[in-house]
């Protein structure tokens, strides 16, 4: 898309910037609630069908955007993934180098999100940063988060602060990770430190995102990947090089390692976490994000029940002592032994995923 797209309407065209047409078709979205208009369509003013009144959001429902530190800030270099980025034969396709510099350009995006029409964003904190080697703590880089929660504030956005979105400090995936018996007191200081410094200006706080994923990954593999083999045994087949080049016999990580034992931690941690979350803003909504597909039992030889308790049964019982519980859908999942492929023909995203772009 260039920078200004002529949109035809009856009235002829009209010259409109990208950011322009994304801040009035995303408010149009919003307002329409279920409408089936394109963004373009909005844009262009076509009139729309009368919204189902009845299917209208409530008036303080949270229409956002979310973020994880390593996804976006770059340069990252105290972390277990930019130390695995740059090993030999890495697992990763390339290096998150500056990614898109969202350390440096968070006031434009918080600006131009807002711009946009939402009224939240949910962003994590890199634990990497601000506690860079054991018990070191980086009063700039809390400030640095500060102003970000700040930013929100004053483009009205309820921020929604993710403690831990999957990259860890490097000195702690070094001493075995979620594996090491002293990692949910480790996290539960991190917490502390954390809330202590930026508690007041947290509108909704989640513990961490997506902790299942260790064992979701058991049940599903990307294209391309060996049959039979699954996500995390194909990542597991790697860990023994990775703990050779770096050197590091214990290192493991969100995705290397133990799933039994990394679950085991993280379930303590987030325990831990949330009690040291709440002994400094006792008020503080503190939850979690869970990764749960749409699962649909398979015709024959269904192992759901299998998948539920395997995957998902721990966490939602660690949620029943929680305020709240995100949940994060992406696409479904027909599941016998393992979830089976995508129907023939259905339009696949590049981790395999079925995609519905109808979907509203």
């Amino acid at each position: 898309m260039s920078t200004s797209d002529q949109l035809k309407s009856k009235n002829g065209p009209t010259r409109m910037s990208r950011r322009e047409l994304l801040r009035t078709a995303s408010a149009a979205v919003v307002a329409g609630g279920m409408s089936r208009l394109s963004f373009a369509q909005s844009a262009a003013g076509i009139p729309s069908i009368p919204a189902d009144k009845g299917k209208v959001f409530p008036e303080k429902f949270l229409w956002g955007c979310a973020t994880a530190a390593h996804q976006v800030e770059g340069n990252n270099t105290n972390s277990d993934f930019w130390t695995m980025e740059h090993l030999p034969g890495s697992m990763f396709k390339e290096p998150s180098g500056d990614a898109c510099d969202h350390y440096h350009l968070y006031r434009q995006d918080i600006s131009m999100l807002a711009d946009l029409g939402f009224n939240t964003y949910r962003f994590s904190l890199e634990w990497a940063r601000i506690e860079p080697e054991e018990g070191f703590f980086s009063n700039a880089e809390l400030d640095h988060y500060r102003r970000m929660l700040a930013a929100c504030h004053e483009h009205h956005l309820t921020p929604l602060l993710t403690y831990y979105h999957f990259s860890l400090p490097r000195w702690f995936a070094i001493k075995g990770g979620w594996e090491n018996a002293k990692s949910a007191d480790l996290y539960a200081r991190f917490c502390e430190k954390a809330t202590r410094h930026l508690g007041d200006l947290v509108g909704y706080a989640s513990t961490m995102n997506e902790p299942d994923i260790p064992q979701l990954l058991n049940w599903f593999n990307l294209p391309g990947v060996p049959a039979g083999m699954s996500i995390a045994e194909m990542m597991q087949a790697s860990l023994a090089i990775v703990r050779k080049q770096l050197n590091a016999p214990e290192f493991a990580d969100f995705f290397l390692g133990d799933g039994k034992k990394t679950r085991d931690g993280l379930l303590a941690a987030h325990d831990k976490g949330k009690d040291a979350m709440k002994s400094m803003r006792p008020d503080m909504p503190v939850g979690f994000n869970l990764a749960m597909s749409d699962d649909q039992a398979a015709p024959e030889d269904s192992h759901l029940e299998e998948k539920r308790a395997e995957v998902y049964g721990p966490w939602l019982e660690a949620a029943r002592h929680c305020d709240y519980l995100g949940v994060q859908t992406y696409s479904r999942s027909i599941v016998g032994k393992r979830d089976l492929p995508a129907p023939q023909g259905a339009e696949l995203t590049q981790t395999g995923m079925e995609f519905y772009p109808e979907c509203v």
